[in-house]
């Protein structure tokens, strides 16, 4: 593949066997599946798919820790967020501190007058 490609992919909505999409051995597997299916070495961007890091945030710190982890082994490039809430980033951003955030909003949505609701 060429070096103008930038290939990602997302874990949060699948968990496995794990108690949550989050969990850190969930975030590990996923992306290892990624790159399997990919052929690749590793990812240019890994999201986490969604804002809902279970009741209080419990798997927040956990999954920062881990996206960091792959970050430093260079199973990932650069660690990205998504989320519907402009409520969740605020408290996720300064956590997980993504690289790259994706919101809900996209250009073929036709409520772009409807701004994310905390």
């Amino acid at each position: 593949m060429g070096d103008n490609l930038v290939i990602a992919s997302k874990v949060g909505h699948y968990k496995g066997e794990f108690p949550h999409a989050y969990d850190p051995r969930n975030i590990r597997a996923q992306c290892e599946r990624s790159l399997s299916n990919l052929k690749r070495d590793y990812l240019d961007i890994y999201y986490l798919h969604h804002g809902d890091f279970g009741p209080n945030y419990e798997y927040l710190d956990d999954a920062a820790s881990t996206m960091e982890a792959l970050r430093t082994e260079g199973r990932i490039r650069t660690i990205g967020q998504s989320a519907y809430k402009s409520s969740q980033f605020e408290k996720i951003v300064p956590i997980l501190q993504p690289s790259v955030i994706q919101t809900w909003a996209h250009m073929m949505d036709t409520n772009l007058s409807n701004p994310m609701e905390s």
